[in-house]
């Protein structure tokens, strides 16, 4: 009985540990796929408003080392910021940081990934009242 016991809390703990390295290899995969592109955003929901058209005729471009970069239809830069992947409660989440005090602060969140691919990415966040949602188009 008690050897099933110890069998069983090692496959818990086992695939908890798998579960880890998933995400861990999820984040790595949607940070290559975000720094590869710019990128604009197709949706943008908070508590119930939807914010999309705010941002039509912006596009976001991600670099490797963290730095994140909002650009006007004639590509200069708006804002500046960092983003990133991490992992809480065994969930990858996304992390936005816009310099604060304008009008695209609202960005600024850490988002729970639910999908990805070379040409969308889906994000939620549902602390609040309402889920927040974000979807990311690559720019072709």
């Amino acid at each position: 009985m008690r050897q099933f016991f110890l069998l069983g809390i090692l496959s818990i703990m086992a695939c908890t540990q798998d579960r880890a390295a998933i995400e861990s290899v999820q984040a790595e995969a949607a940070a290559t796929q975000l720094s590869a592109a710019q990128w604009r955003i197709r949706l943008f929901i908070v508590e119930g408003e939807d914010y999309t058209r705010h941002f039509e005729n912006y596009r976001l471009e991600f670099s490797a080392d963290g730095k994140l970069s909002l650009l006007n239809a004639s590509a200069e830069r708006v804002r500046e910021g960092r983003w990133r992947f991490f992992e809480d409660d065994e969930k990858t989440e996304f992390e936005i940081s816009l310099l604060t005090g304008n009008k695209y602060e609202e960005l600024n969140d850490d988002w729970y990934v639910i999908t990805f691919s070379a040409n969308e990415m889906r994000f939620e966040d549902n602390t609040g009242s309402r889920p927040e949602r974000l979807i990311l188009e690559r720019m072709l």
